[in-house]
């Protein structure tokens, strides 16, 4: 066998966690504190600060270290922080954490960046999304090694780019495969059923996006003087926009955008139809407020969501912005972000390919445009008979009394994809969202019990990997 014959008490490891609790939500609140905003470039020094608690952390443990600087001269990155545990086992497991957050507009009920505390949720921007799993994963580690060693070897890669598309981090892994390889990796950035019903997930749609603008005249031009004999960009630019979906039933007009799709398969259908029942139509109606749903391409609103591709409209700039006094020019240029979900068939790519088509078809001649093409991936589907999957599927099982329900999710983690292309190891895709966590929203939230279950979930699963 290895020379890792020792291990670590499980059960004293187990009783460790509940007692350090507070002391593993002090880690979390200082994590929350630091404003790790990689969204505008405008947050260097708190990036750097995060990435310096995660490298002083591990530090203390044990951990072999290595920070790698990301991008280029011209346009450098947010640091990677790589930790290993070597204890001679013969299995590895790799985890995957991203420490950047998003930004914390809106109408909070409290400071975003001062975790508080209220009742069974803590809330915070980044606690689910995701400081929850590294302070999780902080604390088992600090729990194994305070009554032994872990029975297989740990290796962990905290990235500093996820919230603006990871665009450094497949350069990143392809050069240092070597380094990250491991049999299995665990990424805790995903959904729950609800706060009782664990989930793993098994497939994640891609994503492409684009930046979109449409130029007209020089400069700004008066609309008293040249309105009604210059175009205006705004008015193309939304003719484009209008012509790229159907209003009525929600379909991609792009040309050939369906007919690349792989079919799903007898036994995906099987798994979809068993989760109709947990997320109703209804349920997405309370969740976002909207007056209702939308879209006909399948009669399923959870379908539509996870298992087919979409394309969307994320922001539009030109000309008045609500300042006083009100404007009225016409705009010289005219601006929108797109991006489309892609699932199995559709690449970056292959959508860009068409959206350049549908421009060129629909784009008045009395206009130019360009289009700049923004850091993507291409989905992930992962076989969720691999022994490595079922084992952590027991383990949810044993620590939440049921069984784990394997979902598709319509969101992106290019870290994912990364993994699965060039390590070609299997993905444990988890974790403990919940619709209600506001996960990029307004008073982000986590609760702390399923934090626990999520610490209970990555100790167990070291352990019997190791047995």
């Amino acid at each position: 066998m290895s020379e890792n014959m020792s291990g670590f008490d499980l059960q004293p490891a187990e009783k460790n966690l509940t007692e350090e609790k507070d002391a593993n939500l002090g880690f979390l609140e200082d994590a929350v504190s630091i404003q790790s905003i990689s969204v505008g470039g405008n947050h260097p020094e708190e990036i750097r600060k995060m990435a310096s608690l995660i490298w002083q952390t591990l530090k203390k443990m044990g951990f072999a270290l290595t920070q790698f600087e990301t991008g280029t001269e011209s346009e450098p990155g947010n640091p990677v922080i790589f930790g290993e545990l070597d204890v001679g086992a013969e299995k590895t497991v790799l985890f995957y954490f991203h420490y950047d957050v998003q930004p914390a507009p809106g109408k909070w009920s409290f400071d975003p960046f001062n975790a508080v505390i209220d009742g069974d949720l803590v809330y915070g921007r980044g606690t689910i999304d995701m400081k929850g799993a590294i302070s999780a994963f902080i604390a088992v580690m600090k729990s194994i090694l305070k009554h032994g060693k872990p029975t297989v070897n740990i290796k962990a890669i905290f990235e500093g780019e996820e919230e603006i598309g990871s665009k450094n981090l497949e350069p990143l892994i392809q050069k240092h495969k070597e380094e990250f390889a491991a049999d299995v990796c665990i990424v805790a950035d995903a959904d729950m059923i609800d706060s009782t019903t664990p989930a793993i997930t098994y497939s994640l749609r891609g994503l492409g996006g684009w930046e979109l603008e449409i130029f007209g005249p020089k400069s700004d031009l008066h609309s008293g003087t040249y309105g009604g004999i210059i175009l205006n960009p705004a008015l193309a630019l939304s003719h484009v926009i209008n012509k790229m979906i159907d209003i009525e039933t929600g379909f991609v007009l792009l040309p050939g955008f369906y007919s690349e799709l792989v079919p799903i398969s007898a036994a995906e259908h099987e798994i979809m139809n068993g989760l109709q029942s947990l997320q109703t139509p209804k349920d997405f109606l309370v969740a976002t407020g909207a007056p209702e749903l939308w879209g006909t391409i399948d009669k399923s609103p959870l379908n539509r969501s996870t298992i087919w591709p979409a394309l969307e409209i994320n922001g539009i700039n030109v000309g008045y912005d609500g300042d006083e006094p009100p404007g009225t020019s016409i705009s010289n240029s005219a601006k929108a972000k797109i991006t489309s979900r892609l699932t199995a068939g559709l690449t970056p790519l292959k959508v860009e390919e068409m959206l350049i088509k549908h421009i060129e078809n629909h784009l008045p001649p009395q206009v130019t445009y360009k289009l700049i093409t923004l850091p993507g991936c291409n989905p992930v589907k992962v076989d969720y008979s691999s022994s490595f999957i079922t084992l952590y599927a027991e383990v949810m099982k044993s620590i939440w009394g049921v069984n784990p329900v394997f979902q598709p999710n319509g969101g992106t983690i290019g870290a994912c994809t990364f993994i699965n292309t060039i390590l070609r190891i299997p993905l444990i895709i988890c974790g403990v969202c919940l619709k209600s966590s506001n996960i990029h929203g307004e008073n982000e939230n986590m609760r702390i019990p399923s934090w626990l279950n999520l610490q209970l979930e990555f100790l167990r699963y070291i352990h019997l990997l190791g047995a």
